[in-house]
């Protein structure tokens, strides 16, 4: 079955406070669109993601459009493989005037009339950005769904430098697995993942479980009628722990994470992490004779 065309649009805010979300809100959307299939058993996909996120009293961001291309190839029923490349231009941005220096402490109060003592830097600058990665997938349309990647951000190391010297970003080695195993008997799913992400000498890893309940969309269930509430909590070591929550009803999916700190940072932080929010809207797929693509949900 070929499948003609399907767009996938997203919405979401990334760890912020009210203030934050009131005043500088960290935003992110993007448009996937799967074109006509050019390969036997195959298809070709292309999409284009916009980003813009900014924290702090620096205001210090980035805005970033990337395009992105991908060819994914199905060897039989069960197995697909797809590769993707991705560029992009980007922009960093700060401001420095709204930064306060200890050496504008004038002996009883902060002087903002007083010249740091700090050497100037550019408010902004604009760089290049390519990635690209591998993704397997397995489906038996039954019971178990299983996905594997690897990609690879920064390839060109593009140049970062706010003063006059720079250095090259690092670039970033990125793993996923994740499944989802069906509880024999039920429409309890189990969703086990693995994420570990390596950039110079930074290293993240973050693994966990979710459980899904389906409602709906089941064999024999109407078509687009899938309804699903899953919870769940995740760890990142030695850091964090995740808790995570997502409804979806039929073409929409609401989701939502916190993170608590548990490392050396709770000091700090006092236990104060993240609030994430995404929501998504998949229309239903059509097939080249204009029949409805069912996602398959156990």
């Amino acid at each position: 079955m070929t499948i003609d065309k399907k767009y996938r649009y997203s919405f979401c805010i990334l760890r912020f406070a009210l203030c934050i979300f009131l005043f500088f809100p960290p935003w992110g959307g993007s448009r996937w669109l799967s074109l006509k299939e050019a390969i036997s058993g195959g298809f070709l996909g292309a999409g284009i993601t916009f980003i813009r996120d900014e924290a702090g009293d620096s205001e210090f961001g980035i805005t970033q459009m990337n395009i992105s291309l991908s060819s994914s190839k199905h060897f039989d029923s069960y197995h697909l493989v797809s590769a993707g490349l991705q560029g992009g231009v980007a922009q960093r941005s700060v401001s420095p005037e709204k930064l306060q220096w200890g050496s504008q402490w004038n002996g009883n109060r902060y002087d903002e009339t007083i010249a740091p003592d700090e050497p100037l830097f550019s408010e902004n600058f604009s760089f290049a950005d390519f990635s690209g990665g591998l993704l397997w997938t397995f489906n038996n349309e039954r019971n178990t769904k299983v996905h594997a990647g690897i990609s690879a951000l920064h390839l060109n190391r593009p140049k970062q430098y706010f003063y006059t010297n720079y250095k090259n970003l690092y670039s970033k080695i990125v793993f996923l697995g994740s499944g989802e195993f069906l509880i024999s008997g039920s429409r309890t799913s189990l969703l086990p993942s693995l994420l570990t992400v390596k950039e110079g000498p930074s290293k993240e890893i973050i693994t966990g479980l979710m459980v899904r309940q389906n409602f709906a969309g089941g064999e024999g269930d109407e078509a687009g009628s899938e309804t699903s509430v899953s919870g769940g909590i995740y760890s990142r070591l030695s850091d964090a722990f995740i808790l995570a929550g997502q409804i979806q009803y039929r073409n929409f999916s609401f989701g939502i994470a916190y993170d608590v700190n548990v490392s050396g940072l709770s000091v700090a932080s006092k236990g104060r992490g993240g609030l994430e929010i995404a929501i998504t809207y998949i229309p239903g797929a059509k097939s080249n004779r204009g029949e409805d693509v069912p996602r398959v949900k156990f």
